[in-house]
C-alpha cells in the first residue's frame, strides 16, 4: 500500500491523498489507516481535500464502508471530514484508470447510448461498435501507403495483458484522430453511417477525459464561469446513467466510477476556488499519476514485483535522484510536477539571489549614507577650506615681510 499527497494548486498546501493498495485489505483496518494518515497530513499544514484511489476491491471495499454511494438512483461523493465538521472529504476514482477500463469494455462489449442522447446529438444509431470499427479502420488503412490514424496499432484493439494498462494506448484509442478517421470513412463509403455514432462516442470520450485530466490554465477549471470542459462534465453525467452493456442495462462499476469523479471534479472545483480565492482549478491534479509514476520508477529498478525491503531501497535511491526523467514503456504519462532536484536548485538559487539583494541593498544604504553625509559636511568643508587658504595666505605674507625685513 502507497500513499501520496499531492498539492492541486501552486501553493501546495492542500491537496488530495492518493492511496494504492493490494485486494487483501480489510476495509476497516484500512480505512483506520488512511484516516491516521489524513490526520498526520493535516498535523503538517496540509489541508487534505480528497482521496484519490484505483477502483480496486480494498478501495471500493472503503467508499462502502464510509458511506460513499454511486448508483443510477444515489449519488455520494463525500463523507465528513475526519479533522473539520464544517468540511467535506471527497473521494475521487482515478481517472486515467477509468479511461483504461472504459477502453477495455469498448472492446469486449456493445456499448447502447440512451435514446435522449440519440435524439439529443442527432446520431444514426444507439450502438457503440468500438472493436468492430476500429478495427475495419486498421485493415482500411493497413492497405494504403498513407494512414488517416497513423498511432492505431492492433494493440489497440487486441492488447496484451500488459498493453491493457497503458493510459496511453486508451487515450489514442479516445481520440479525435481516430473519430476523424471513421467520419472519413463513412465518407468514402468504407464504413456504415452507424459507425458515426462509434465517432461521436469516442470523440465525447476524448474531451471528458480532457477536461478532467487538464494540466494547463487554458483547460482548467474557472470559477463561476462555464467553460467547455465544464459542459462535457455536466453532459457525461447524463450520458454514462443511460448505457447499456451488450444490451444488459445493469450498473457497471465503470459507471459508478465516471460518475462520482465527474461530480467530484465539479463540485470541489468551485468549493476550493470559492474557499481560497483561486482563478481556477487544475482537475490534472486529481489524478494519481504521481503514484504510479513512483511505482514505474521503483520497477524500473529491475523488479517487477518487489517486496517491502527492496521496494525501500528503490524508494531512497529515487529520493535521491528524483524523477530525472520518465521511464521508457511506463504505463503514465507526465505528471507535470516540478522535479525535487529542480525545485530544490530553483529554492538554492533563490536563497542566493534574496542573499546578493540584501548585500546589494545594504552597499545601496551604505552609498546613500555616505551622500547624505557628503551634503550635509558639504558648507562645513567649504568653510575649512576657506579657513585653510587664509592661514596659508596669512603664513606666506609673514614669511615675505621676515625675508623683507632681514634685506
Amino acid at each position: 500500500m502507497c500513499n501520496t499527497c499531492y498539492g492541486i494548486h501552486a501553493a501546495r498546501t492542500h491537496g488530495q491523498l492518493e492511496a494504492d493498495s493490494g485486494a487483501s485489505l480489510k476495509r476497516e483496518p484500512f480505512w483506520n489507516f488512511t484516516r491516521r494518515v489524513i490526520e498526520a497530513s493535516e498535523s503538517a499544514g496540509f489541508k487534505i481535500q480528497g482521496v484519490t484511489t484505483d477502483m480496486g476491491p480494498a478501495n471500493t471495499a472503503v467508499w462502502n464502508h464510509t458511506g460513499i454511494e454511486s448508483t443510477c438512483s444515489k449519488l455520494t461523493a463525500g463523507v465528513l471530514h475526519p479533522c473539520a465538521a464544517d468540511r467535506t472529504l471527497y473521494f475521487i476514482a482515478d481517472p486515467p484508470h477509468l479511461l483504461k477500463n472504459l477502453w477495455n469494455c469498448l472492446l469486449t462489449h456493445e456499448v447502447t447510448l440512451g435514446s435522449q442522447t440519440v435524439q439529443k446529438y442527432d446520431l444514426p444509431s444507439d450502438a457503440v461498435k468500438g472493436y468492430v470499427y476500429v478495427s475495419k479502420l486498421l485493415d482500411a488503412q493497413n492497405s494504403h501507403e498513407l494512414c488517416m490514424a497513423y498511432k492505431l496499432k492492433s494493440c489497440h484493439v487486441t492488447p496484451s495483458q500488459y498493453e491493457k494498462m497503458r493510459v496511453c494506448f486508451a487515450a489514442q484509442f479516445f481520440s479525435r484522430s481516430t473519430a476523424a478517421a471513421i467520419q472519413t470513412c463513412v465518407n468514402l463509403d468504407i464504413l456504415p453511417t452507424e459507425a458515426l455514432t462509434t465517432a461521436w462516442f469516442l470523440n465525447f470520450v476524448n474531451d471528458w477525459f480532457d477536461a478532467m485530466n487538464a494540466r494547463h490554465k487554458e483547460a482548467a477549471q474557472f470559477y463561476g464561469k462555464e467553460t467547455a470542459g465544464t459542459q462535457v462534465l455536466k453532459e457525461m453525467l447524463v450520458v454514462i446513467k443511460d448505457l447499456a452493456f451488450s444490451g444488459k442495462k445493469t450498473w457497471k462499476p465503470i459507471q459508478a466510477g465516471i460518475q462520482l469523479s465527474t461530480a467530484v471534479a465539479l463540485q470541489l472545483s468551485q468549493e476550493v476556488m470559492s474557499t481560497h480565492k483561486l482563478q481556477f482549478f487544475l482537475t490534472g491534479r486529481l489524478s494519481q499519476d504521481p503514484v504510479e509514476n513512483l511505482f514505474s520508477q521503483a520497477r524500473g529498478q529491475g523488479i517487477m514485483h518487489p517486496s517491502c525491503s527492496v521496494f525501500r531501497q528503490a524508494l531512497r535511491l529515487i529520493t535521491v535522484a528524483q524523477y530525472l526523467q520518465v521511464i521508457k514503456g511506463s504505463a503514465y504519462e507526465e505528471d507535470g510536477c516540478t522535479y525535487l532536484i529542480d525545485y530544490s536548485l530553483h529554492q538554492m538559487l533563490t536563497m542566493k539571489l534574496k542573499n546578493l539583494r540584501c548585500r546589494c541593498y545594504s552597499l545601496h544604504q551604505m552609498l546613500t549614507m555616505l551622500m547624505e553625509l557628503k551634503l550635509q559636511l558639504a558648507p562645513q568643508l567649504t568653510v575649512l577650506c576657506s579657513q585653510l587658504k587664509m592661514c596659508a595666505t596669512q603664513g606666506l605674507l609673514r614669511s615675505l615681510k621676515a625675508m623683507h625685513c632681514m634685506t
